[in-house]
């Protein structure tokens, strides 16, 4: 699923669960790994039914990455807390490639 087509909707929700992603992962990663090992979330591409999210992170720990992708239901849950929707998206954590670098 590569971003498609933006509706305003879209747009809102994307925004929202960008703000939200990106404080949920300060606090785990603040609170569970070290200082070093930031992540940014650079973007968030929701499908066009709201069900899925892409969300692309950077970060400088492959490590890091893999163990944070494996509590994606952990956070989920933590949106689903934060966030008044019916349904939460299932959030799919991508690992950002510079489009510089490659």
């Amino acid at each position: 699923m590569i971003c498609p087509k933006k509706t305003q909707r879209k747009k809102k929700l994307e925004h929202l669960i960008h703000q939200e992603i990106a404080q949920v992962l300060h606090h785990v990663v603040c609170t569970e790994q070290s200082e070093s090992s930031r992540m940014t979330v650079m973007k968030v591409c929701a499908s066009e039914d709201l069900r899925k999210v892409n969300v692309f992170l950077h970060t400088n720990s492959s490590e890091k990455f893999n163990a944070l992708r494996q509590k994606s239901g952990k956070i989920r849950f933590i949106l689903a807390n934060r966030i008044n929707m019916r349904k939460i998206p299932e959030i799919n954590l991508l690992p950002w490639i510079d489009e510089q670098i490659v």
